[in-house]
């Protein structure tokens, strides 16, 4: 976990550029090419390596602090674990060898400062981070509120937020949100 304390400009972008830093990690120490499911799991070869967590701390409308959680996978082997053998894999697993957890770490915070001393600067990361992206040109399922939501993942907005075109033909903008990306019957 690393704690940040952001302007209330740049806290939206906190999982956008945690992700960045994963994928950017992944990519220098291993040569693979991680993609990020939105809004911020990191996947290899469509299976979760990461999942990461925001949480914020708020005083009215002041940002106290923001904490952001890693949980990387990078020695588990899934195959061990029936339940999510299907669904998720390590970085030793897909690198077919052992990934030096002392570099990723240095490499990971290098980039998620990089990243973070960019933002504050006022250069935000959607454009990378949206090529990044393998959620859009997708069918997908959003839980969200409580609800289901179906739709085409279209875009993402400046903020990151998902553009979902519904059955329907009516846009809908989803700030976040749990996606199922498994083939869904049109309707």
């Amino acid at each position: 976990s690393v704690i940040f304390y952001p302007s209330a400009d740049a806290m939206p972008y906190l999982s956008i550029i945690a992700s960045l830093a994963v994928t950017r990690s992944i990519e220098n120490e291993t040569g693979l090419r991680p993609s990020i499911k939105w809004p911020n799991d990191v996947l290899i070869r469509d299976k979760k390596v990461c999942g990461l967590l925001v949480e914020n701390a708020l005083e009215g409308n002041v940002v106290k602090h923001a904490i952001v959680g890693f949980g990387l996978n990078v020695s588990l082997d899934p195959r061990n674990f029936p339940e999510i053998a299907s669904i998720a894999t390590s970085l030793n697993l897909e690198a077919k060898q052992e990934v030096d957890e002392s570099r990723l770490l240095r490499r990971l915070l290098h980039e998620l400062d990089e990243l973070y001393v960019a933002l504050v600067s006022g250069l935000h990361p959607i454009k990378e981070w949206k090529e990044r992206l393998d959620t859009l040109g997708k069918r997908v399922e959003i839980r969200w509120n409580n609800d289901v939501i179906a739709g085409y993942a279209e875009d993402v907005n400046s903020m990151g937020h998902l553009m979902l075109k519904l059955d329907n033909g009516t846009q809908l903008t989803v700030p976040a949100g749990e996606v199922s990306l498994r083939p869904l019957p049109l309707s």
